[in-house]
């Protein structure tokens, strides 16, 4: 039996870091394995998570931290992929030059683009693209005053995706519908939101496979 592969590209929630003390989620924890054991046998995850990574590539001496800029090293030695997640963009905002929204649209059109494009002399179809949107921001922790203009634009990164999702015919998962932050910081997940996306994203996918 061939198994789809799905290809996970992301930061450090792919990743699957605990804000508690950095070390990493192990695999009956964080998202992308939760997704494959929900998924069962027909389907094998191929974790690209990265700690720092950004949408955009906002540090040229480290390609590997740039999701345009690395994007055709990780995936090429899995093409023909199946299904595609892109979950980048929260780190971005924190970036000293101040990324804007239209940066990051047209950052994750060229994601979109370049997964498109690797797949061109592929006899097989062009990959399902899913977009991931933030979670829910809980601001219930110290210093969270500080971070105001970072949180509202995460926030917003949601109705960005999705209306990217609708432009470019590929799928979007609205994250905050049910998980939040672990409020140590604003932007990583705890344990137990780990499996909840990862129920919910293997849910989410038999849905619109079925």
């Amino acid at each position: 039996m061939q198994r789809k592969k799905i290809f996970c590209f992301g930061d450090s929630n792919t990743w699957g870091c605990n804000a508690i003390d950095g070390t990493r989620f192990n695999e009956f924890t964080r998202w992308p394995k939760v997704l494959e054991t929900c998924l069962g046998e027909r389907f094998f995850i191929i974790e690209e998570g990265l700690n720092g990574r950004t949408l955009l590539n906002l540090n040229p001496e480290h390609r590997e931290a740039g999701g345009i800029s690395w994007i055709e090293k990780a995936a090429l030695p899995h093409i023909p992929i199946d299904i595609v997640i892109f979950a980048l963009g929260m780190n971005d905002v924190f970036d000293p030059s101040e990324v804007s929204l239209t940066a990051l649209a047209e950052g994750m059109k060229t994601l979109i683009s370049k997964i498109r494009e690797m797949h061109k002399s592929s006899p097989h179809l062009t990959p399902e693209i899913i977009l991931i949107g933030p979670p829910h921001i809980d601001r219930n922790f110290d210093g969270a005053r500080f971070f105001e203009l970072q949180i509202n634009k995460m926030i917003s990164l949601g109705p960005l995706y999705k209306n990217i999702a609708q432009k470019e015919s590929v799928h979007f998962f609205d994250t905050k519908l049910f998980i939040k932050t672990s409020g140590i910081d604003c932007s990583h997940i705890d344990g137990d939101n780990h499996r909840i996306l990862g129920r919910e994203l293997a849910r989410f996918i038999t849905e619109f496979l079925s």
